[in-house]
């Protein structure tokens, strides 16, 4: 069994796959990924959820689905407690993604 890591290790592996997501999205096939962060929160959240729950099976992973104000389905991570939005930049109010807060803006 894998040890249990600290908040900063979620954070450090949740921006590295950020990080791959820009870099390598031309070659995703996934859809929407061709125009990451836009329109794929769904599928990075799934992602990003399945490899934390992998490296950290001490962690509660949970895929949030919520709304915005003009009632636009957005997706993201709560993870023990704290919220993970690594497309959350996609909305032009917005300029980074959200790693480890305690209330995410559309939930």
């Amino acid at each position: 069994m894998k040890e249990h890591r600290n908040k900063e290790d979620l954070i450090e592996l949740s921006k590295s796959l950020r990080m791959l997501f820009e870099r390598e999205h031309d070659l995703i096939t996934l859809p929407f990924f061709f125009d990451f962060a836009n329109n794929c929160c769904e599928g990075s959240s799934c992602i990003l959820g399945w490899l934390l729950t992998t490296e950290f099976p001490d962690s509660t992973v949970k895929v949030i689905h919520g709304v915005d104000q003009e009632y636009e389905k957005h997706c993201w991570l709560e993870v023990d407690g704290l919220t993970y939005d690594i497309t959350l930049d996609q909305f032009p109010r917005f300029l980074e993604p959200i790693y480890a807060q305690f209330l995410h803006p559309y939930g």
